[in-house]
């Protein structure tokens, strides 16, 4: 496994190695802003373990019915939740040891939340909590990819500039969606 002995944004001999070999895989000496994110978005994903309430994968097929602000909340971490599911793909071509762990993890607390969102079983506070962290991450995010100059391969630096933006965008939205519209129903569900 390689090791560089500084920072780098992308190691080009991963690409030389199929998907299913073993050859390839890196690790990386990420500088403080890099695991600055990593800390405050494994708070984020220990929040998503209290999110929900219930059983999470027991669907209520019968008596679904959305207000549209709430279809719009779904709609919003949807998309979220497969862009970070697309992730894992972006990370398989990366070969990065410490990315690909995360983004599994990633992807497990996106689900979560979205599916106790779907279920409208869940813990307000915990996911506002789960969304600050991410925010918070995400904006370091930002600060990284200015500071060290950040590019992985072929990709646009502008287009990571736009995804993270895209994240810190949408967790303020469902955020703003709970804060307004879901206030009434949650301070009858939490008295």
């Amino acid at each position: 496994m390689y090791r560089p002995s500084q920072f780098i944004g992308y190691y080009p001999e991963a690409k030389k190695y199929s998907l299913f070999s073993s050859k390839g895989w890196w690790l990386n000496r990420w500088p403080f802003l890099g695991w600055l994110e990593t800390v405050l978005k494994l708070c984020g994903f220990l929040c998503a373990y209290h999110v929900p309430e219930g059983v999470l994968f027991a669907p209520k097929w019968k008596s679904v019915t959305f207000p549209l602000w709430r279809r719009i909340e779904l709609l919003t971490c949807g998309i979220c939740t497969l862009l970070v599911t697309l992730g894992i793909l972006d990370r398989i071509f990366y070969r990065e040891v410490v990315s690909i762990i995360f983004i599994v993890f990633n992807n497990w607390a996106h689900w979560t939340v979205f599916l106790s969102l779907y279920k409208g079983l869940y813990d307000r506070k915990s996911l506002m909590y789960f969304l600050t962290f991410m925010i918070l991450g995400d904006i370091v995010k930002l600060i990284f990819f200015k500071v060290h100059d950040f590019n992985i391969g072929s990709v646009a630096k502008a287009v990571l500039y736009y995804l993270t933006s895209l994240f810190v965008i949408s967790y303020l939205f469902i955020m703003f969606l709970e804060q307004y519209f879901n206030n009434a129903v949650s301070e009858r569900k939490y008295k």
